[in-house]
């Protein structure tokens, strides 16, 4: 299970929701496991979005999004792109705006192709949103799949959006300003994934923001890529393959090292 969304340096992050009604709330400085979101999927992304001060403001799962008080929100079901993946719900904050926000999705390769976009509007309604544009294709990441992050840019304001393309075998690197999204994105070289469930499976930006790693599950390969904050550059280095089905990413915040989980299934770890 994924969660996706862009974290920034206040309280968005604060509640997480994952499959099965269950969910994790930070706001005391302590998890606390919450049963009242409808996220009820086998496996997906789901994408969740506070305020600045960790107040609920809307989750999306699978072609649902949900508002604070877990209704359909306004246009808010039956997206393009949304079925099931590991990680394909990211939620963006339209920079220098308080009240826009993106919403990206990605299938996997056995139900669908590309990245489409949603803009939600969390004024509407009472502060209850609606989605007011939904289901725009990005043209140029017409064969992404699944993999899905961001970060901000060096620039403390704008972000940067990484999917991959396994047809066009590239890391599409788009960038969203106060202008909005860039629809042509910078396209760095990728290997050739394509095969049984080469789609599945999640991409990382390291915590120091000099690293993007990207699992496969069917391969069993994670491939170790640089990452520039300040141009967007991704350069692919080498593969990790231990004969293991790769489920999970996560770095640890070392200052001086970025230290890598890989998280097996159904139960091994390693470290790098």
């Amino acid at each position: 299970m994924a969660i996706s969304k862009l974290v920034y340096s206040q309280r968005e992050a604060d509640r997480w929701y994952f499959a099965y009604y269950c969910g994790l709330d930070f706001n005391s400085g302590i998890p606390e496991v919450i049963h009242d979101g409808r996220t009820y999927i086998p496996f997906g992304g789901v994408g969740t979005m506070c305020d600045s001060i960790g107040n609920l403001l809307f989750y999306s799962s699978k072609d649902t999004i949900y508002t604070s008080q877990h209704t359909l929100m306004e246009n808010g079901c039956g997206f393009e792109g949304a079925s099931g993946g590991w990680q394909n719900n990211l939620i963006v904050l339209w920079p220098g705006s308080d009240s826009l926000y993106f919403v990206f999705k990605t299938p996997n390769l056995g139900d669908g192709w590309g990245l489409h976009y949603n803009i939600i509007d969390i004024s509407k309604n009472n502060g209850l949103g609606a989605v007011i544009e939904k289901d725009i294709l990005l043209e140029y990441a017409w064969d992404a799949a699944d993999h899905l992050t961001s970060t901000l840019h060096e620039n403390k304001r704008d972000v940067w959006i990484i999917t991959r393309k396994f047809l066009d075998d590239n890391y599409a690197v788009f960038l969203i300003t106060p202008d909005g999204i860039n629809e042509t994105p910078l396209l760095f070289p990728a290997p050739d994934r394509i095969g049984q469930d080469s789609d599945r499976g999640y991409m990382k930006i390291s915590f120091d923001k000099k690293y993007l790693f990207a699992s496969y599950h069917g391969p069993k390969i994670t491939e170790i890529c640089s990452f520039n904050l300040g141009t967007g550059e991704v350069e692919f280095l080498y593969e990790l393959n231990n004969g293991l089905y790769p489920k999970g990413l996560e770095f640890s915040p070392e200052v001086l090292k970025s230290r890598l989980l890989i998280t097996y299934n159904p139960t091994s770890q390693e470290h790098i």
